[in-house]
């Protein structure tokens, strides 16, 4: 699950960490695909839950900021998956820093990732 964790000075209130809607389709997709869909499912609610994680929807900024990336990668000739551009909007949108084992996010100049390997 790829997540983003909005940083903030000392002064500002703590943000807990989110992931976007795109991250969920992708998570639900994997789950119909298996045969422990309702189990799963179960597990991310708790997970969810637990850590209280909050959900970043899609609006007008958002897909303005996901063309701004895709744009941008575009011109610099590099591609990601058109999900990932989706996630990076929304990490833009709450100025996280993302946090994913997917290496092609250090393509995307509008964000912070922090690649796990």
């Amino acid at each position: 699950m790829t997540i983003l964790f909005p940083f903030h000075s000392p002064a500002q209130k703590t943000t807990p960490p989110c992931h976007s809607t795109s991250v969920l389709g992708e998570l639900f997709f994997g789950f119909m695909k298996g045969s422990r869909q309702q189990f799963n499912e179960k597990k991310l609610r708790q997970v969810v839950s637990r850590l209280k994680i909050e959900v970043i929807d899609v609006n007008t900024d958002v897909a303005r900021k996901c063309a701004m990336i895709y744009l941008s990668l575009q011109k610099k000739g590099n591609k990601i998956p058109i999900h990932d551009v989706w996630i990076a909007a929304c990490c833009m949108e709450v100025g996280g820093t993302l946090l994913t084992r997917d290496k092609h996010f250090e393509l995307v100049d509008q964000i912070e990732a922090m690649v796990l390997r």
